[in-house]
């Protein structure tokens, strides 16, 4: 799952924290730092964290597996 990044939204119950992807099988978190906050390219083009496995579910909904669980997939 993709999780965009927040800053200064706690007191509203959403953690500050930078975009990561995690896998939705093992919970393995990737960052998704660019050097200046852009989206990354990968995410620019639909895709996913370079060796990660994005599995479209429908229109709009993705599963992402890091490269050690996406070998199942």
């Amino acid at each position: 799952m993709y999780r965009c990044g927040t800053r200064g939204m706690a007191h509203l119950g959403i953690p500050d924290g930078e975009a990561r992807v995690i896998c939705d099988s093992c919970g393995e978190i990737k960052l998704c730092k660019t050097r200046f906050g852009l989206s990354p390219e990968w995410w620019m083009k639909g895709k996913g964290p370079p060796g990660w496995i994005v599995e479209k579910i429908e229109d709009g909904v993705n599963r992402h597996f890091c490269p050690r669980c996406g070998e199942g997939v």
